[in-house]
C-alpha cells in the first residue's frame, strides 16, 4: 500500500474520444449525507476497474520532467481543457506525488522519480480505484475525500494523455468545513497538530470517560458500515477526521469520524465485488441495539436485528487503531508510551476500557 502523505476533492476527466463510467460524474457532496442507493443500482458490480487509455511511455517521460514547483500542465475535465501551474509539493509515496493547484485543489500524479515503465503499467488502474473508492464511501456516507478523474497533458497539442485525480486539499478542508484530517501514515501532513490542537480543554476533561461518547458516536456509526459493506482496511487506508460543531454546547466541541483514502496498491488489483454497495438502510435505524446478549468469542459475529451481522473482530481492529491515534493526539506521544509504568499502563488501560464498553454497546 502506498504510503503516501498528503491531501485533496474535485473536477472529472476525459478527452472527447475517451470513455468513462458515467457513474464518476455523480455530483456528491462528501461531508452530506447522500441518499441511499437501490440494491439494483448495484445488482451488476464488476469486480475490477477497466483501464481504457493506451500507455505512452515518452509522455510519462516528459511528465518526470514538469513535476516541479512552476510547472504548468494541461488539465481536462468535464468542462474542457485548462493550463494549470503546480504551485507547491504536498507529499509523495511510493505510487504518488501530490501537487497543490489554485483554489485549495490537490493534483494526484505518478510518482515515477524513479522509472516511469514501471508504474505506467499500473498507474490508470491505481486511479480508477481510488475515485471508485472515494465515490462509494460517499455513497455509504462515510467520509471521504471524493477524488475525481482528470486527464494531464504537458502540451497542449498533445495526442496522448495521462490519468490523474484531483481532490481538495487537507488545509481547504479545515478553512471551508471545520474538517481536520489526521493522515495515518504521515502526522506532518496532517491538519489536526499533534502538540497544538485538543479535543479537550483539561485532563480533567478529557479523564472523564462519559465525555468521550457523544465524541466517537458517529465514528462508532462509520466502523458498523466499513464492517457491514466489507469496505477494505488496510493499514494506510485507515485516516481520521475531526469535525468541529462550535455551535453544539457540550464539553467537546469536535466529532471523531472515519475518512477514509490510499486503498490502491502498485501491485495487486481491488476486488469491488467484494464489496456490499447497497445502502442497507434497515441496518441504521437503531445502531447501537444488542440482539443477543452474550459475549462474542474472537472472530464472531453479531446479529442486528435486520438479518445482518458485524464481525466483530474487524470491529475492534478498527476502533482500536481509531482510538489509540485520538489519544496519542490528545495526551501526547511521550505521555502515552510512557516510561512510567504507572502513567502508560493508565492511558492504554483507560482506551481499552473505551474500546470494550462502545463493542459491548454497539454489536
Amino acid at each position: 500500500m502506498d504510503t503516501l502523505s498528503f491531501s485533496w476533492i474535485t473536477a472529472f476527466s476525459c478527452r472527447p474520444f475517451i470513455y468513462y463510467n458515467n457513474d464518476f460524474f455523480l455530483n456528491i457532496n462528501p461531508f452530506k449525507q447522500v441518499s441511499k442507493s437501490t440494491s439494483a443500482e448495484t445488482s451488476k458490480v464488476e469486480a475490477y476497474v477497466q483501464p481504457l487509455l493506451p500507455i505512452d511511455l515518452p509522455s510519462y517521460e516528459a511528465l518526470r520532467n514538469s513535476m516541479k514547483k512552476g510547472s504548468s500542465l494541461y488539465i481536462t475535465d468535464e468542462t474542457g481543457t485548462h493550463k494549470e501551474t503546480l504551485l507547491e509539493l504536498l507529499g509523495d509515496g511510493g505510487t504518488k506525488r501530490a501537487f497543490k493547484l489554485a483554489a485549495g485543489r490537490a493534483l494526484l500524479l505518478p510518482n515515477i522519480e524513479v522509472e516511469a515503465k514501471s508504474l505506467a503499467s499500473d498507474w490508470e488502474r491505481i486511479v480508477l480505484e481510488e475515485v471508485k473508492m472515494s465515490e462509494i464511501l460517499t455513497r455509504l456516507g462515510l467520509l471521504s475525500p471524493l477524488h475525481k478523474q482528470v486527464t494531464i497533458a504537458t502540451n497542449e497539442d498533445s495526442p496522448h494523455v495521462i490519468p490523474a485525480y484531483i481532490s481538495e486539499t487537507f488545509e481547504n478542508l479545515e478553512k471551508t468545513k471545520s474538517v481536520f484530517i489526521i493522515d495515518s501514515k504521515a502526522m506532518k501532513s496532517s491538519t489536526w497538530i499533534l502538540g497544538t490542537h485538543f479535543l479537550f480543554n483539561s485532563d480533567e476533561e478529557r479523564l472523564e470517560e462519559k465525555n468521550w461518547d457523544p465524541v466517537f458516536a458517529p465514528l462508532l456509526n462509520d466502523i458498523k458500515k466499513i464492517c457491514l459493506h466489507n469496505i477494505p482496511t488496510e493499514r494506510d487506508s485507515i485516516n481520521i477526521a475531526i469535525v468541529k460543531e462550535p455551535s453544539v454546547i457540550r464539553t467537546c466541541q469536535y466529532l471523531v469520524r472515519f475518512f477514509g483514502f490510499d486503498y490502491s496498491k502498485k501491485r495487486g488489483r481491488l476486488d469491488f465485488s467484494k464489496i456490499r454497495q447497497e445502502a442497507l438502510a434497515n441496518l441504521y435505524i437503531d445502531p447501537v441495539a444488542i440482539v443477543e446478549s452474550r459475549k462474542l468469542s474472537p472472530g464472531s459475529k453479531s446479529k442486528f436485528h435486520a438479518g445482518e451481522s458485524i464481525d466483530s473482530t474487524k470491529f475492534e481492529f478498527l476502533l482500536d487503531i481509531i482510538i489509540k491515534s485520538i489519544f496519542i493526539c490528545e495526551f501526547g506521544e511521550n505521555r502515552y508510551f510512557s516510561k512510567r509504568r504507572d502513567e502508560s499502563l493508565n492511558l492504554q488501560g483507560f482506551k481499552d476500557r473505551l474500546v470494550q464498553k462502545y463493542i459491548s454497546n454497539s454489536l
